[in-house]
């Protein structure tokens, strides 16, 4: 996870301490970050399912507005705005246009920490639950990819991420063919369905050709089903 700040308050320790306080990189932003075409290649703030988005500002509300409406454009990375310069009816519409959770100062006091913190849990619950790893390896089920060491992303179809999160799950176990049909075709296992070899086989190919980089050997155990090897 990454906490991307912007900030145009007076405090020079800001990033420093937000470093210290929650032991994650810490990306300092700039108002030109807000560009829309800016926007576009930063991949960590299009990353919006592992990183956070605070924004400390002293700005007008017209401003604030421009910004989250660019943003929410081409993101949804979580967004918390520090402000002391909305009303009530300010922060409402600001909240509608995309802003997560709002502070009503711009210090670093003990309220923003722990909005910050709240924020930090809810993000490493939902990559917990939509990311697998095996070493290395990363598999996303919300994106639909597994990442090689190197950072190689490769697309796989929905059964493919069912059938590789269950194999993670239980690297080194052997896992029966009805159990793989109830977890990624719901349904029970027929003798006569080719379904599931069919996909394991899939899955294999889609690492045959990267030898460089094995992922784990998916082996057949004859007559039960298959194991993801746990070395």
């Amino acid at each position: 996870m990454k906490i991307m700040i912007y900030s145009d308050a007076s405090d020079a320790q800001l990033f420093a301490r937000v470093e210290s306080d929650f032991r994650v990189p810490v990306e300092r932003l700039t108002e030109d970050d807000f560009s829309p075409q800016a926007i576009k290649t930063n991949t960590a703030l299009l990353d919006s399912k592992h990183n956070l988005l605070v924004i400390i500002t002293q700005r007008k509300y017209a401003c604030i507005m421009d910004w989250v409406l660019k943003l929410r454009a081409e993101t949804d990375i979580p967004i918390l705005l520090a402000s002391d310069q909305l009303n009530s009816a300010d922060e409402y519409i600001i909240r509608n246009a995309g802003v997560d959770d709002f502070h009503g100062s711009t210090q670093y006091d003990s309220m923003l920490c722990v909005k910050i913190r709240s924020a930090k849990r809810w993000i490493e619950r939902l990559k917990q639950k939509n990311v697998a790893y095996n070493s290395e390896w990363t598999l996303n089920k919300q994106a639909l990819k597994i990442v090689s060491p190197s950072q190689d992303a490769r697309r796989i179809s929905h059964n493919e991420c069912k059938l590789l999160d269950l194999l993670l799950q239980k690297k080194g176990e052997v896992i029966t063919r009805s159990e793989i049909s109830q977890h990624v075709f719901r349904r029970e296992w027929d003798p006569t369905d080719k379904s599931i070899d069919m996909l394991i086989c899939k899955v294999r190919g889609r690492f045959r050709d990267h030898s460089e980089e094995q992922f784990p050997a998916i082996e057949t155990v004859r007559g039960v089903g298959y194991m993801l090897r746990a070395s």
